[in-house]
């Protein structure tokens, strides 16, 4: 890895072939769990226009599922069953969990990744005009975490027609009236997927929105003057403390242990001394009884052999 993520090939190496009984996958649903489902239904519902395709209850374990998607209501079966199996055929469906009592409960609340730790980021859906829907949005008191136009590194995505034999300064212009930007103090870089510096001229390769280019928007002056920060001597003299006394404390346990050590190392060394006492008395044992069985005599006349 480096500082602009996973190159091609590790994240070729990484993304494998899975098990051909996987063909038939299909991403049906995404689980979030709601403190008031008065309040989200109607979010889901009404502002974001999505449809409550069915509700389950599970009164025996206290909670309930919605089931919420981009469907049309006249093709929902009216047979319980038909309905379950039509539910859990669609795409890309919100499951909503409403454990009940959780609405009254002060102490209850559910982490929305929008704090640290993160983990959770969001769901993503397309509309037409991502500026219509925000005005909408407004108009019906939708609190917005951040805007489109909230984020100075990255505007919004926008599709940027170049004509052919135009020169720098109006690719610029055309850029910086695309993001409604003002060109006059800032700088544009263009950036392929690979993260590469993509030269402002006419001759820019056309992408796609499945490779869209990154836009960097620089000021031409920053200069930042970092807080001065110094840690207090007190904080330097009680970590030091805390280090001095934890490092005697160690010191004095391995001379209470010290003792020990030696006593076991005596000990060690006596077994092993022992050890190899029994074997050469065995050896020795051995010896005496092959020297017992030696030829000693003389032979009456010269062996056949």
């Amino acid at each position: 890895m480096s500082d602009r993520g996973l190159s091609d090939e590790l994240v070729a190496a990484a993304c494998k072939d899975g098990d051909p009984i996987t063909k038939d996958f299909m991403m049906q649903q995404t689980m979030l769990r709601v403190k008031d489902p008065v309040k989200s239904l109607d979010f889901y519902t009404r502002i974001l226009g999505m449809t409550l395709l069915q509700r389950f209850d599970f009164p025996s374990m206290r909670f309930s599922l919605f089931f919420l998607g981009y469907e049309d209501k006249n093709e929902i079966p009216a047979d319980v069953k038909e309905r379950t199996s039509w539910t859990f055929s669609r795409r890309a469906t919100i499951e909503l969990t409403h454990n009940w009592g959780s609405e009254s409960d002060e102490s209850q609340s559910y982490h929305n990744g929008n704090s640290d730790p993160r983990g959770f980021g969001h769901i993503g859906i397309a509309v037409p005009d991502v500026n219509q829907a925000c005005k909408l949005f407004e108009e019906q008191g939708v609190t917005f975490v951040k805007k489109p136009d909230d984020d100075d590194r990255v505007v919004a995505l926008r599709e940027v027609s170049i004509p052919q034999a135009v020169d720098m300064s109006s690719i610029v212009q055309i850029i910086a009236s695309s993001f409604n930007l003002d060109s006059s103090d800032v700088v544009f870089k263009i950036r392929n997927q690979r993260g590469c510096l993509i030269p402002l001229n006419s001759s820019i390769p056309a992408n796609s929105k499945h490779t869209p280019y990154l836009l960097e928007v620089a000021k031409i002056f920053q200069h930042v003057h970092p807080n001065p920060k110094s840690i207090p001597m007190t904080v330097i003299n009680k970590s030091m403390k805390t280090r001095l006394h934890s490092v005697d404390k160690r010191i004095q346990r391995l001379e209470e242990l010290l003792p020990q050590i030696k006593l076991r190392r005596s000990e060690k060394l006596n077994q092993e001394i022992e050890c190899l006492n029994q074997k050469l008395m065995f050896l020795h044992k051995r010896m005496q009884v092959v020297d017992s069985l030696t030829w000693k005599g003389m032979l009456a006349r010269a062996p056949l052999w």
